[in-house]
């Protein structure tokens, strides 16, 4: 129902992105307004005493890239695909909405979280959950895959060169094309639904 729900990786270096370049791009279709701040991925502060995870959320109409204050802010329309990636590329960290660039962030954070949550923060399962469906998560470590404004994929995500995880692709909640261990649901009852942004 997209409501309430969330999936968690085991931990992994693999996750770790330091201050290298790197891509987490995803689709989000919102049900309707975030009611209050809904995150949608996660780095978790908790794994393994990460110092400076970032998180994507969502609040009232828009979508934030948080790490120490929000940085980056783009209204979002609900009940329909949305393509956002947040890029970092030689120290200018920028999140496409769409293919087009909603802002920049001056970025020299060692992003050093080793596991990531989709749909939650990190394990807490009040306020935070998210109210909206995911599509082709993906996040490539060490490549700045968009630089500048593009046509967002018409069709699914691939293994890329660097790609670290590659999930909420196909007819298994916790199946992924990418992983370096197992996702799992963190809580709720998330399902896998036919519809995409494809």
């Amino acid at each position: 129902d997209g409501v309430g729900d969330a999936l968690v990786s085991n931990t992994s270096t693999d996750y770790v992105i330091g201050t290298n370049d790197f891509t987490l791009e995803f689709w989000i279709n919102m049900k309707d307004n975030f009611n209050g701040n809904q995150v949608i991925l996660d780095q978790n502060k908790s794994s393994n005493n990460a110092t400076t995870p970032f998180q994507i959320y969502g609040a009232g109409q828009s979508i934030r890239f948080y790490v120490t204050g929000d940085h980056i802010t783009k209204t979002i329309v609900s009940r329909q695909w949305n393509h956002v990636a947040i890029v970092r590329s030689s120290g200018t960290t920028t999140m496409y909405f769409n293919g087009t660039s909603a802002g920049t962030y001056s970025d020299s954070n060692n992003y050093d979280s080793n596991q990531i949550t989709m749909g939650a923060s990190g394990g807490n399962t009040a306020t935070q959950n998210m109210s909206a469906w995911l599509s082709n998560v993906r996040l490539v470590v060490g490549t700045a895959v968009y630089t500048s404004s593009f046509r967002p994929p018409t069709e699914p995500l691939t293994n890329i060169t660097n790609t670290k995880l590659l999930c909420c692709n196909n007819s298994s909640v916790t199946g992924a094309t990418v992983t370096p261990n197992t996702i799992s649901i963190d809580h709720g009852d998330p399902t896998a639904s036919s519809d995409s942004p494809f």
